[in-house]
């Protein structure tokens, strides 16, 4: 990179007169095999650095800054880090290995951590919030003093774990592999995924309250006992969890809808986003508690004096809220139709049609069965555009779209009808387009169906999310293209 003297001159002047042998930002530590370090690094600032192939073998980081790194193929070896800031950083094929003592007071929010090993290390003391840990092996890990809610650990190996003395609350588990792993015993309900575990024979989790553990087998047996613990102290969303766990989904839902509106009385804004993701990764929700909770939410935002702190709550958790009652349950797929019209603003009739093409579309879609869920807008500009988000089953994939399609087709010969002000109307030929979706979902939904045929039980759950992830990639690739209903062709003057 060339500097100009200027620049340079810059940087003399800085380096100069103010300096500060802690900063070392964007630094680069990258070797072509495994490259062995033992040091000491002490309050330094190593932020958005990239560490690669390298070896930390008996080293110290204490109160170092290392926030939004990436470390890929690296190993902490016998290392001591205490009081470090990790958070939004990225771990690939990470490992950390017999530490000489405790991994104490780091942060390690909002990282992500992929194929990585955990082995003979204890986490004291820590901030895990919202982090992710995927296809990650932990053995022998000790949680004591830490928080890890909203972390995700997905498709992970845990063997002789102990979560006992950590808080645990709305963290996610699933797909995973336990042996021998302790689970503190009033927080298991909390867990988003306990529900599958619990009644899991095959794996060996505990339960532990104060000096005693038991299997989880019988902390499952004791589900109506929880159940009464936890509405004695108007706790709904462990209620709600247990209630899954034993498969009284309407039972699940009334809990639901309770603690929901409990929480949207007090704007828990925090509350109501975990209930959402429970509700979505079992597939609970209705149409009726997704549009309260939407519509309550937008009148608060809307309301006078707010305060600064209820603002930020909210600010905070509206967007991942508003994802998650928009995306629907984990075997759902996400249809995105963007139908344009070229009406005016102007043009009065064309506006009553475009309102009438929304209700009637409403209507076709609420008589569907099984559909998860749908939302159409239409925006105030011209030309008008009517944004359709579906979101159904796989089998009713091509219901849904005929819905669409037939309304089109109405709306077609309406306009024919119309004389147009703007110039002659020239159609857009949809009958091609309506022939190549409709062969490309029938072959997805086969496809799906047959997968699920050959599919044990038992491993039916673990890939249908898999496969229908891939289907809704497809569609939205798909439908995220304009269906143009019909255009005005302007006369030349």
């Amino acid at each position: 990179m060339q500097y100009s003297d200027d620049f340079k001159d810059a940087l003399q002047y800085l380096n100069k007169n103010y300096p500060d042998t802690r900063l070392n930002n964007n630094k680069s530590v990258i070797a072509n095999d495994s490259f062995e370090i033992e040091d000491s690094f002490r309050f330094l600032s190593m932020k958005q650095s990239h560490y690669k192939n390298v070896v930390y073998r008996k080293s110290l980081f204490k109160n170092v800054a290392l926030t939004g790194s990436t470390f890929e193929n690296v190993k902490f070896l016998d290392s001591k880090l205490i009081g470090n800031s990790f958070a939004n950083c990225n771990f690939y094929d990470t490992e950390i290995i017999g530490s000489r003592a405790a991994l104490s007071a780091n942060n390690f929010s909002q990282s992500n951590f992929e194929n990585c090993i955990f082995k003979k290390v204890k986490f004291f003391r820590s901030g895990i919030l919202n982090a992710l840990y995927h296809i990650c092996d932990f053995t022998q890990i000790q949680f004591k003093g830490s928080t890890l809610e909203g972390t995700k650990f997905i498709s992970c190996k845990f063997k002789d774990c102990d979560f006992g003395n950590v808080n645990i609350d709305y963290t996610m588990f699933s797909k995973n592999d336990y042996d021998n792993v302790v689970f503190p015993f009033y927080q298991i309900a909390y867990i988003i995924g306990a529900a599958d575990f619990i009644r899991d024979p095959s794996q060996k989790i505990y339960a532990k309250a104060g000096e005693k553990s038991a299997p989880v087998q019988d902390y499952f047996e004791q589900a109506e006992r929880l159940k009464h613990f936890y509405l004695n102290k108007n706790e709904y969303f462990p209620t709600c969890n247990l209630c899954i766990a034993q498969q009284r989904f309407e039972e699940a839902k009334e809990y639901l809808l309770t603690g929901t509106e409990k929480a949207l009385i007090n704007k828990n804004f925090r509350m109501i986003s975990n209930f959402c993701r429970l509700a979505k990764y079992h597939g609970i929700a209705d149409e009726n508690l997704k549009s309260k909770i939407l519509k309550s939410m937008e009148d608060f935002i809307k309301g006078d004096n707010i305060p600064d702190s209820q603002l930020n709550y909210y600010l905070i958790y509206i967007g991942n809220i508003k994802t998650l009652l928009n995306e629907g349950g984990s075997d759902t797929v996400t249809l995105h139709y963007t139908i344009k019209t070229d009406i005016c603003k102007k043009d009065k009739e064309g506006i009553r049609m475009v309102n009438n093409m929304v209700n009637k579309l409403t209507d076709e879609l609420s008589k569907l069965e099984n559909i998860e869920g749908y939302d159409i807008t239409v925006s105030n500009h011209s030309p008008h555009e009517i944004a359709i988000d579906i979101i159904c089953l796989a089998l009713m994939l091509p219901p849904a779209v005929e819905a669409v399609w037939s309304l089109i087709a109405k709306v077609k010969e309406q306009i024919k009808t119309r004389t147009p002000s703007a110039g002659d109307l020239v159609e857009i030929d949809t009958d091609t387009q309506k022939k190549y979706v409709d062969a490309r979902i029938e072959g997805m939904k086969n496809d799906l169906l047959q997968f699920m045929e050959k599919s044990k039980k038992a491993e039916l759950k673990t890939h249908i999310v898999e496969v229908t992830q891939s289907l809704k990639t497809d569609l939205e690739e798909l439908y995220s293209k304009d269906i143009m209903i019909c255009k005005f062709k302007r006369k030349e003057s």
